[in-house]
C-alpha cells in the first residue's frame, strides 16, 4: 500500500444559491398588487373601485328611464350595445339590469338572423 494523499473529491460549499430557476414566491411579475380576482371587483384593479382609466362610466338601465320597448326591428338602438368587434357589450358596462340584458341578446341576435346587423364588422386595413 502506497500512502498518496487522497485528492479532494468535494467542492468547497460557497454561500451563493444554487443554480436552476429561481424561486417564485407565489407572486406574478406583473402583479400591482391591489387584490387578484375573486368576486368582488377581481382583476388588476382589484377592491371594490372600478379603477382609474377605464373609459366608461356605468350608467342606470336605460330601458327602464326612457320606457323605449326592446325590439329587433329598432337596428338603431341595438347598435349603441354592440361594441366596435361587432360583440355584445357586457351588462357591467352598459349597465342594463340582467333581465333587459336577456332581451337586448335575443334581439341582436334576431337582427343579425335577419340581415339587420352584421354579425362581424370588417375593418379595412390602411396598407
Amino acid at each position: 500500500m502506497t500512502s498518496e494523499p487522497e485528492a479532494a473529491t468535494e467542492t468547497p460549499k460557497s454561500d451563493s444559491p444554487p443554480a436552476g430557476p429561481p424561486a417564485r414566491n407565489n407572486v406574478r411579475p406583473d402583479s400591482r398588487g391591489g387584490g387578484g380576482g375573486g368576486r368582488h371587483g377581481g382583476g388588476r384593479g382589484g377592491g371594490r373601485g372600478r379603477g382609474r382609466g377605464r373609459g366608461f362610466r356605468r350608467r342606470g338601465d336605460y330601458f327602464n328611464q326612457s320606457g323605449e320597448p326592446i325590439d329587433y326591428k329598432n337596428s338603431t338602438l341595438l347598435r349603441r350595445f354592440i361594441a366596435d368587434s361587432g360583440r355584445i357589450e357586457a351588462r357591467r358596462k352598459t349597465g342594463i339590469t340582467a333581465k333587459n340584458q336577456r332581451k337586448l341578446a335575443i334581439a341582436i341576435k334576431r337582427a343579425r338572423f335577419l340581415g339587420l346587423l352584421p354579425y362581424i364588422v370588417r375593418r379595412r386595413l390602411h396598407s
